[in-house]
């Protein structure tokens, strides 16, 4: 049973979630990588926890086993389930990049079926390719399948590129039709923005009237967006479109009859600030909700807030702050390295910018930041202070700020990995790579003028 906030199996790491609501328990079905072939060869099975709380996790056990070098699916790549007249149903990306050299298909969708939900037979009658007409044969992947009430059958949704239009700008979220989930039909486009190179784990729900579709892309930002509409044919771009930033991908919901949770991964980096992201890391999960006229944002699930029982700090008032510098106040988290910090704070009319930093080194001048960029418009995470003009940290890490009075910061930490939520709206997750020695103090900064912060508590696990 793992422990853990962000959840990790024992080997190597977890990639894309396929979460299923069922009986009770979210069964979250993900794809593991080793990150060691020479001990556990090519390829990526299908493994699954258990949850019932969001907090604590089963071990992982295999639901679906890769197949060999010659087969399609060496790689099991994203899919959906669903459980149809008390049969689970598997619909997965079968991926094979050995295959692309013998001039057939890299990716197929494939379907497995089971009675548990557990031990997943293989269906290999019922694998499907790209319309090559239509569309790009390696780019076929991700089925999402839902059922169309209105339309009286099932639809799924899957990421592709269309075989025209501009090199990198193909991607497109297209579907095909079944009435007996075997034989499907191509339909066509429905996202079709000519602005990605793929959309990749398209995800499929209703709010209130409003439908949405999530998808994840690879080739501007490398987020997870969504995109709302009323009738399912004029598909609206918010204002903000996106759940996250540059270190949170291929997120993908589930509802448990009361609310909506987003299960992303936050990807690693080889052991360094200044490397690029690796694909995989440590499951993340934001609750979703809808707002006024269908906006969707995210917060920290409650289930994950109320499991920090025990307060080291609870603090009513704190001002601190000049016009002239960056001012710093140290916060002694006594030694815990998973914590949440929870506080309310407001920025001065001649301050340029406010925040918190992480793993604060003193001694050597160096720390991680959550910063509330009044003249930008951004709350970012990045270094601080920040590396010379020829290293990129935290691209793109950064979510959009309204400037008002007062905002409310939650921060998750455990260990390498950080999660901020913004007045309950707006979630930005991160990595840290400590830059000179391992600690986990923690710290206020104010830029350029006075700060006021209210009501900081300072909780860890029990």
């Amino acid at each position: 049973m793992s422990e853990k906030i962000f959840y990790r199996p024992k080997t190597g790491v977890c990639a894309d979630f396929i979460p299923f609501y069922d009986e009770g328990e979210f069964k979250l079905y993900f794809l593991r990588d080793y990150r060691d072939r020479e001990n556990h060869g090519e390829g990526t099975p299908w493994q699954l926890t258990m949850t019932k709380d969001l907090v604590n996790f089963t071990d992982e056990i295999e639901v679906l086993p890769r197949g060999s070098q010659e087969e399609q699916d060496l790689y099991v790549f994203t899919g959906c389930v669903n459980k149809i007249d008390d049969i689970y149903h598997i619909f997965y990306t079968g991926h094979n990049p050995h295959l692309r050299k013998l001039g057939r298909p890299e990716q197929a969708v494939m379907h497995a079926i089971s009675r548990d939900g557990i031990n997943f037979s293989k269906v290999p009658e019922d694998t499907f390719f790209a319309p090559e007409e239509a569309y790009e044969m390696h780019d076929w992947r991700d089925p999402f399948v839902y059922y169309d009430e209105k339309a009286g059958h099932y639809k799924m949704l899957l990421a592709a590129r269309n075989k025209e239009g501009a090199l990198i700008r193909k991607g497109c979220t297209t579907v095909c039709s079944s009435t007996d989930l075997k034989k499907w039909d191509l339909v066509g486009n429905v996202l079709d923005p000519k602005a990605y190179f793929t959309h990749e784990c398209p995800d499929y729900f209703e709010i209130n009237g409003w439908k949405y579709i999530i998808f994840s892309e690879f080739s501007d930002r490398c987020v997870t967006r969504y995109k709302m509409s009323r009738d399912g044919i004029k598909w609206i771009t918010p204002k903000v479109d996106s759940f996250d930033g540059r270190a949170y991908y291929a997120a993908k919901s589930a509802y448990d009859g009361k609310n909506r949770y987003l299960f992303g991964w936050i990807p690693t980096k080889k052991e360094t600030d200044h490397d690029s992201w690796d694909w995989g890391g440590d499951l993340a999960i934001h609750q979703i909700y809808q707002g006024k006229n269908g906006i969707l944002y995210t917060k920290m699930p409650d289930a994950v807030k109320t499991s920090f029982t025990k307060e080291i700090y609870n603090i009513k008032k704190l001002q601190f702050g000049n016009t002239k510098a960056d001012e710093i106040l140290k916060i002694d988290t006594k030694g815990h390295k998973t914590y949440m910090l929870e506080f309310e704070i407001q920025v001065g009319k001649e301050a340029t910018g406010a925040g918190v930093l992480l793993n604060y080194d003193e001694k050597n001048d160096r720390g991680y930041t959550y910063t509330l960029n009044m003249h930008n418009n951004l709350f970012a995470f990045d270094v601080y202070p920040n590396q010379p003009w020829n290293l990129s940290n935290f691209v793109n890490v950064h979510r959009p700020l309204t400037i008002k009075k007062t905002y409310s910061i939650k921060v998750l930490v455990e260990g390498d990995i950080a999660v901020a939520y913004l007045d309950d709206k707006f979630a930005l997750s991160s990595r840290m790579y400590p830059l000179s020695r391992d600690l986990s103090e923690l710290a206020l900064i104010a830029k350029n003028g006075k700060v006021t912060v209210l009501n900081l508590s300072l909780k860890v696990r029990e």
